[in-house]
């Protein structure tokens, strides 16, 4: 193999696997697709790696609604005056 052959391969074409099996792993293991729409993506990406991947990730949301719900259940049972970014400064303290 010559150099060049060598730095494509890794520049360029390990990261495009690396994506296209992250998106089908991704789309295999979410939990707010129906299973038709997994097949469809999962199809979209197999068909067209590069493109499907690039698709998929565009369009996939950034919170998944089931760990957004374990989020807000999480903060719900935290102690009061305790907010998502610290201590509520205009909470006064009881003595």
């Amino acid at each position: 193999m010559d150099w060049w052959e060598i730095i494509l391969f890794v520049v360029v074409i390990t990261p495009i696997i690396v994506l296209w099996l992250g998106c089908v792993l991704d789309a295999i293991t979410r939990q707010d697709l129906s299973g038709a729409m997994k097949v469809l993506w999962i199809l979209a990406v197999l068909l067209f790696p590069i493109v499907g991947s690039l698709v998929y990730i565009l369009v996939r949301p950034t919170v998944i609604v089931p760990q957004a719900n374990l989020m807000e259940e999480t903060w719900q049972g935290a102690p009061r005056g305790v907010t998502d970014i610290g201590f509520d400064e205009t909470r006064q303290p009881t003595n």
